[in-house]
């Protein structure tokens, strides 16, 4: 090899990681450098340590996480801002009839089940508390204007009136507008969809489907389906925006980052248990991560201790280190 800046850093790098700098894992690691000049060579070696395929995505990742940029849950916020932003450029420039079939195809992927016939008293969802009791007097009567105007049910729109349909509720409702061709005014139809009150209800039902409340996740396999859900939505919403909205937008650049910043964490779990937690917080959003190193001889004789370290990074006290450790249940 050549002596030079970046053989010696690479050897050096590889030597603070344990890694072996034989004939055979010098020549390997001088050709990931190679095929990757604008790599720092400090993030190649930290990745064949841990084992990671070296790509392009796994590096962007890789980086992103070493950066602490990685946070999924303010990706999936800045999806549903730029999904309004695409929709506006798709109608924007005349392409009305377009925009709003890429409108049905992301409210399909959102809704649970299959695309509902026209909406009856029992498949509208009632909830305690929904994204339309959070919007302001004028904002709500604006609403339900717009809904008559775009020929929603009698039956829907008293509904709507008396509190008693959810985020997911109503988005069916739309969605089965968008898809009926016997509704005649998609003029109609597509003043609800760009105005204030539908945004803010579309976007409270992406952040309830795509974050978890605090307290959901204790409970048993919400962790499992969120990731579920989000890897079916995601790759669905990449297929429809591949095929509708040019690859160099806002929303493609995002959606494309979630799946793989989901994509690598399949990988990092190969070694150890990681996951994210995306947080829907009282008034704001948030991130957690959990990471669990385990004995598995250990947990097996029910012997030793279990220990945890809390890592808080919080906005007026900082950085903050917590471990817990239980020995023999004390």
């Amino acid at each position: 090899l050549p002596e030079n800046n970046v053989t010696v850093k690479m050897v050096k790098a590889m030597m603070q990681e344990g890694l072996p700098i034989d004939r055979k894992s010098l020549y390997q690691m001088n050709r990931y450098v190679n095929l990757n000049p604008q790599t720092d060579v400090q993030t190649l070696v930290q990745m064949q340590r841990l084992s990671l395929p070296i790509s392009e995505n796994n590096i962007f990742q890789f980086e992103a996480y070493k950066n602490y940029q990685h946070q999924l849950g303010q990706s999936l916020s800045d999806i549903a801002d730029a999904f309004i932003q695409s929709f506006q450029e798709l109608t924007g420039n005349g392409n009305i009839q377009e925009g709003l079939g890429f409108y049905k195809e992301v409210l399909n992927l959102l809704i649970e089940t299959e695309m509902p016939e026209q909406p009856s008293s029992n498949q509208i969802p009632v909830s305690p508390l929904t994204e339309i009791q959070l919007l302001e007097p004028e904002e709500f009567e604006k609403l339900t204007s717009q809904l008559k105007q775009a020929g929603v049910s009698d039956h829907f729109l008293n509904a709507v009136i008396s509190h008693k349909v959810d985020g997911q509720g109503f988005l069916k409702e739309v969605a089965w507008l968008l898809s009926d061709e016997t509704v005649s005014d998609k003029e109609a139809v597509f003043e609800l969809l760009e105005g204030k009150p539908f945004k803010h209800i579309l976007k409270n039902e992406m952040n309830r489907q795509w974050l978890l409340q605090p307290e959901e996740v204790a409970q048993e396999h919400n962790v499992d389906k969120l990731y579920e859900r989000l890897n079916s939505q995601i790759s669905r919403l990449n297929e429809v925006l591949s095929q509708t909205v040019k690859t160099d937008t806002p929303l493609a650049k995002t959606v494309s980052n979630v799946k793989g910043n989901i994509d690598f964490m399949n990988q990092l779990n190969q070694m150890f248990t990681y996951v994210q937690l995306p947080l829907k917080l009282q008034g704001q959003n948030a991130s957690g991560e959990l990471f669990v190193y385990t004995n598995k001889k250990s947990l097996a004789k029910k012997e030793g201790s279990v220990s945890a370290l809390l890592h808080l990074d919080m906005e007026h006290l900082g950085s903050m280190d917590v471990h817990v450790s239980l020995n023999n249940q004390k």
